[in-house]
């Protein structure tokens, strides 16, 4: 029969150094009670490798019950998985507190035999010495009132072994939920570390859906923070969050597998073999509906996580199209400057191409050479003489300066107009070499 069990966070830790082959400090420097856990760890190991899954002798392979994790159990899985252990909901919150009072939830099995009047138990010791075995030390107490005869059977005196049994399965099935298993605290139960869980992510949805919140607020004001945009685009918080309220919820079915499987036994024992009551009438519903509730909890964090980063994501596509809009806005009033100043340097290359001809004549037809026409020691024209003078150099400065801008498509032109001339004169080659009489075969001579 499965039933939960607590182990210290220096169990996982032994494992992860066996695992990884870390080499531990030396025994000398060590203290007092580090060597002792040392020590156990060291026998317990051998003991799992003697009589484990990995013994090498076949008639001792899975011959131990050796303890596994929440995980390990429900996965049936011979080796740790040591990677979703670190990441359990007890552990992590455990560890989060106090590295060195953290916890791990297991699933260890009580193997159960009776034999007329003769109830054999066993069951895994825990691994850590701090961790004292509650089953064990209840089943004591059950021993020694069953036999003082304090809990009796109807018409029976002094211990009977049906009522052992029956206290053993009881214990199983509700030791786990008093405060204080397995050295969690006087108050605490791994049932209400759950739900503390998953209150610390719902807050931390909260959190973070407010800074959102404040960070669209700033943004439809026109008062953005270039500081408040890890608000938006940073979702590790979201995301983490959300895994971890999904490991709650697939925690919380793999407990409820165990619940089912324990549920499974004592229907077995009191319906085929008419076994007294074993536990409370109505602790499996109990269990589940509790649970139940929970997952809910969990379940309506997991979707405001969701919610939220739907949100982010809208948000982020808005800002992108926002971001696109004033990109084209910015664009499109560069291109008005630049169509303005487009105007206005045409406005001036216009003035220089009219007024650079003209100041070039003025300046040619001052020169005081003996040559032109003189009245006294100055160079004097007929106004006639100077606008010929003016004109041609128009007629002449505007066609070149239109050649010249126009010259890339002249010479664009002028490149077909060749290429067309070369491909007439080939046409007609080859149309004489087509006319021409074949040359007889001579092998037909």
């Amino acid at each position: 029969m499965p039933y939960f069990a607590i182990e210290s966070g220096a169990f996982l830790e032994s494992r992860q150094n066996e695992h990884s082959g870390k080499q531990l400090p030396s025994f000398e420097a060590m203290s007092a009670r580090s060597k002792i856990e040392a020590l156990r760890f060291h026998y317990m190991s051998e003991l799992a490798k003697e009589y484990g899954p990995e013994s090498k002798v076949r008639e001792q392979t899975n011959t131990i019950q050796l303890p596994q994790t929440l995980d390990q159990s429900h996965f049936a899985a011979d080796q740790p998985l040591l990677e979703q252990d670190m990441d359990q909901v007890l552990y992590r919150y455990t560890v989060k507190r106090e590295k060195a009072k953290a916890k791990l939830l297991m699933v260890n099995q009580l193997w159960l035999w009776k034999i007329d009047n003769l109830v054999v138990t066993a069951f895994p010791e825990p691994w850590t010495d701090n961790i004292e075995s509650t089953l064990r030390h209840n089943l004591g107490d059950a021993y020694i009132i069953l036999r003082e005869g304090r809990i009796p059977r109807q018409g029976d005196e002094g211990m009977d072994p049906e009522d052992f049994v029956s206290h053993i399965i009881r214990q199983c099935t509700t030791i786990s939920g008093q405060p204080g298993y397995g050295g969690l605290g006087e108050t605490e139960t791994w049932a209400t570390i759950f739900s503390k869980s998953i209150s610390e992510h719902g807050a931390l949805e909260t959190r973070r859906y407010k800074e959102f919140v404040d960070y669209v607020h700033d943004i439809s004001n026109n008062n953005s923070n270039p500081g408040q945009s890890s608000a938006l685009y940073d979702i590790y918080q979201e995301t983490d969050g959300l895994r971890q309220v999904r490991d709650v919820r697939d925690e919380l079915k793999m407990i409820r597998a165990v619940w089912e499987n324990q549920k499974a036994v004592e229907d077995k024992l009191a319906w085929k073999y008419a076994y007294p009551l074993l536990s409370p009438p109505d602790w499996f519903a109990s269990n589940v509906l509790d649970f139940t509730r929970l997952d809910e909890e969990a379940q309506g964090v997991e979707k405001r996580f969701n919610q939220l980063l739907d949100l982010k994501q809208q948000e982020a596509s808005l800002s992108l199209a926002r971001e696109a809009d004033r990109r084209d806005r910015d664009a499109e009033r560069r291109d008005r400057e630049n169509e303005k100043q487009s105007q206005l340097l045409f406005a001036f290359t216009v003035i220089t191409v009219i007024f650079t001809p003209l100041n070039f004549v003025a300046a040619f037809m001052a020169i005081p050479t003996r040559q032109f026409p003189h009245q006294g020691d100055n160079v004097s024209w007929n106004w006639w003489q100077t606008f010929v003078g003016m004109l041609i150099a128009e007629i002449v400065s505007v066609p070149t300066i239109w050649f010249a801008v126009q010259s890339t498509q002249l010479q664009e032109l002028f490149r077909a107009i060749w290429a067309n001339h070369g491909n007439a004169e080939a046409r007609p080659a080859e149309e004489d070499e087509g006319l021409q009489p074949s040359k007889p075969d001579s092998s037909l001579v």
